[in-house]
């Protein structure tokens, strides 16, 4: 429950209220809080409490006397703690905070700024405990959800920290600074299509509030990026590329149980990736291993090497076309990311068959080969239809020997 400043703001009266305003606060919050009426509301009779608390002193003219006085030296306090703040002396900020707090430790403002103080001392844990209480008493603090993250970002707690920003643009959506900060933390992530988009709407905030540097400071960052494209194309294969090793490590002990966890653990556009490089893989081990078959056989002027490329396209787009049409045949809430996931990874194993027979001419090991990749194949399948296209047990059984049909019939293309 949100906490007030001090007392007369807990009735909801001026520190200059008489007696009988006081008393007629205090009869309209206790009949509207009484537990009686609030039974259920544990909150209520909390507040309850909190009112006869209160009352019981701001009706007594000696303890109200005590207690402004008292106010009196806390917000003395609190303002030479600002004035210290503005001169750069932050520590002899933070004693008077401190001071400030002892008497009224439930308040916000004096929490915020003894955080901002904190900060400005690069003592990021004792501002981010600051920022975290003034939050509690009130969860509106726009800037304090700022200034946390950038406390966050500091200690390295990045998903704590963007979630500070996030949470802060729900409440003010105009917060340039904002945008401008969590971009770079996309950058750093290498999200760089999330930074861009959050550095453009912070040049354009900026420039509508006049504020032309940090607008061109903004823009700046947007032109960096483009400066970094084939980077940014090389960190997606890098990063693809560990994905892909990752999944076919978790799903290929264990096809039936393993490819659901190999897919959930990716994200949707990070999952397609690994469903296509896993389809290229595929193409690059058809075409070696078809060539060098072809070539033994004395084939090789039949079948032209742009042909087999195409061939080998094939398999892929029908398991995958396959697969979604299963899906709204059998109305199921699937995905194409999951369709191209199930058509690479099942298409894997018939690869690897293919470039083995190629490569050894040994066909003894390439019918051994084949009965394991045709096994691996068809559980592999098995699975996708079932536990990523959410297709029954019975309907999947159905669609597997379908989707082996049609990624089988671009061999008899073959000659």
């Amino acid at each position: 429950m949100e906490k007030d400043h001090n007392y007369y703001e807990v009735l909801g009266v001026s520190k200059d209220a008489s007696a009988e305003q006081i008393k007629k606060a205090y009869h309209s919050l206790a009949r509207q809080y009484h537990p009686d009426v609030n039974s259920e509301d544990t909150n209520a009779a909390e507040k309850f409490k909190e009112i006869n608390s209160v009352y019981e002193i701001l009706s007594d003219p000696l303890k109200r006397s005590q207690y402004d006085q008292t106010l009196g030296e806390a917000q003395e306090l609190y303002k030479r703690g600002v004035a210290r703040s503005q001169f750069g002396d932050y520590q002899g900020a933070i004693l008077d905070y401190t001071k400030a707090l002892e008497i009224n430790p439930d308040w916000a403002e004096v929490l915020y700024h003894r955080g901002f103080a904190s900060y400005k001392l690069q003592d990021y844990r004792n501002a981010d405990i600051d920022y975290t209480k003034a939050l509690f008493l009130d969860p509106y603090l726009v800037e304090v959800y700022y200034y946390r993250g950038l406390c966050r970002m500091k200690l390295r707690y990045i998903q704590a920290g963007m979630e500070d920003y996030t949470k802060a643009l729900e409440i003010n959506p105009n917060f340039a600074h904002i945008y401008y900060q969590r971009g770079l933390v996309y950058l750093e992530l290498q999200e760089h299509r999330l930074a861009r988009l959050d550095f453009r709407k912070a040049a354009q905030l900026f420039a509508e509030q006049g504020d032309r540097a940090n607008s061109q400071i903004s823009l700046e960052a947007i032109k960096s990026l483009k400066d970094f494209s084939w980077a940014e194309i090389r960190e997606i294969f890098q990063r693809t590329f560990q994905d892909s090793w990752i999944a076919v490590k978790t799903f290929l002990p264990n096809p039936i149980g393993g490819l659901l966890p190999a897919f959930e653990q990716l994200e949707q556009k990070r999952a397609l990736h690994v469903g296509i490089l896993l389809g290229v893989i595929f193409e690059v081990c058809f075409v070696i291993g078809i060539s060098l078959i072809l070539q033994r056989l004395d084939e090789g002027n039949h079948t032209g090497f742009l042909l087999l490329i195409i061939i080998g396209i094939i398999p892929f787009v029908n398991i995958a076309v396959t697969s979604g049409f299963a899906r709204l045949i059998f109305k199921t809430n699937g995905s194409l990311t999951g369709d191209l996931f199930i058509a690479g990874v099942s298409l894997l194993p018939l690869g690897l068959l293919l470039f083995v027979s190629g490569v050894l001419n040994n066909w003894v090991i390439s019918f051994i080969v084949a009965i394991f990749a045709l096994c691996y194949t068809i559980l592999i399948m098995y699975s996708g239809c079932h536990k990523i296209s959410n297709i029954s047990e019975e309907k999947s059984a159905l669609t597997v020997p379908i989707m082996l049909l049609v990624s089988g019939l671009p061999f008899g293309l073959i000659n």
